[in-house]
């Protein structure tokens, strides 16, 4: 007669949503006033009861084929487009393997390892395929970060870190050069749940970043200011005021801040100058002899030709293309000052 309408596939928009149920009840009702004279009995059937069930079924039919012409001319109207459905493909899940306790080590799990997952909809449990290998062991997990490799930025989400040094110290000495570090594993496997996090946010941020300017001379200042002239950003101005970086400088073999950091206007580049404090020469001398640095004479007693004077700082004279500046209070023992 007809199939069973909790079979059919019911369609998103239907044109007439009757039931077989629905066309039986309509008939009933008519005939109550097209032929009161007969009696539709579904207990005791008769010619009528059967012509109008068949007619039901079939009626039925054709509104369910009916209902399908929406969906057929959205199929054509996509196909005139040249636009395809997307392929079926098989629905997948995430499993948890684990190990019965001192059993053994570790299991491999081969790619294609059949799982069963039972079904609300069916008696029979449906067939799962493992889509990769994978091997299975007691170990846990201690340590967890994320990284984003746009900034830098790295986001611990379990364990615990050493705050990272900009430079690294090698801290091992010559008899510990090669040893093996080894790690006793807990007894029993520990479930550690990982907490919520934002997803590659700033927060618990670990990573230091670090700008790093070497030169020859230039950093070589002792107690004298040093200036690093940085152009073209506003903003980067703003948050060196507030505080946000910090400036150090190497030196015993590790970072030591500056002791004031004064921000001075904006352009489009970074430049580094050094201003010395007025200092005594190191040395002086005439080429033979060492002459008192707060004062000499500057020829010897005795003039002759070509005699010279040297005056050396290690510091000072060392800078290439610096600009160094040389004051003298000069006096002569002969001739009055004027």
């Amino acid at each position: 007669m007809s199939s069973n309408d909790s079979d059919r596939i019911v369609p998103d928009a239907q044109i007439d949503p009757r039931t077989e149920a629905d066309i039986e009840k309509k008939i009933i009702e008519l005939a109550k006033s097209y032929t009161p004279e007969w009696h539709y009995s579904a207990d005791d059937p008769d010619i009528g009861v059967t012509i109008a069930k068949i007619f039901a079924g079939q009626m039925s039919d054709n509104l369910v084929m009916y209902n399908e012409v929406i969906e057929k001319y959205h199929t054509e109207f996509v196909n005139m487009l040249d636009i395809s459905l997307l392929p079926a493909k098989p629905a997948s899940a995430l499993v948890l393997f684990d190990l019965v306790n001192d059993t053994v080590p570790g299991v491999e799990i081969p790619r294609g390892t059949q799982l069963l997952a039972q079904s609300d909809d069916a008696d029979e449990p449906v067939v799962f395929e493992t889509s990769n290998s994978i091997y299975v062991s007691n170990a846990v997990f201690s340590t967890a970060f994320m990284t984003r490799g746009r900034d830098g930025y790295v986001m611990p989400l379990m364990g615990k870190y050493d705050e990272p040094e900009l430079i690294a110290q090698n801290t091992q000495t010559e008899d510990q050069v090669g040893d093996t570090v080894t790690y006793d594993a807990p007894e029993q496997p520990v479930l550690t749940r990982i907490q919520p996090f934002r997803l590659f946010g700033r927060e618990a941020n670990i990573s230091k970043n670090a700008l790093l300017f070497y030169h020859e001379s230039a950093f070589d200042t002792a107690d004298n200011p040093l200036y690093i002239h940085i152009e073209g950003d506003a903003a980067l101005l703003e948050q060196i005021r507030a505080g946000r970086y910090q400036f150090s400088y190497y030196g015993a073999g590790e970072l030591h801040p500056y002791k004031k950091v004064t921000v001075l206007g904006d352009g489009e580049r970074i430049t580094f100058s050094s201003e010395g404090k007025e200092q005594l020469p190191e040395s002086v001398g005439n080429g033979t002899t060492d002459l008192d640095v707060g004062e000499f004479d500057l020829f010897s007693d005795t003039m002759a030709l070509y005699q010279e004077c040297y005056i050396g700082h290690n510091n000072y004279f060392a800078k290439s293309g610096a600009v160094v500046t040389l004051a003298f209070d000069v006096r002569s023992p002969y001739l009055p000052l004027q």
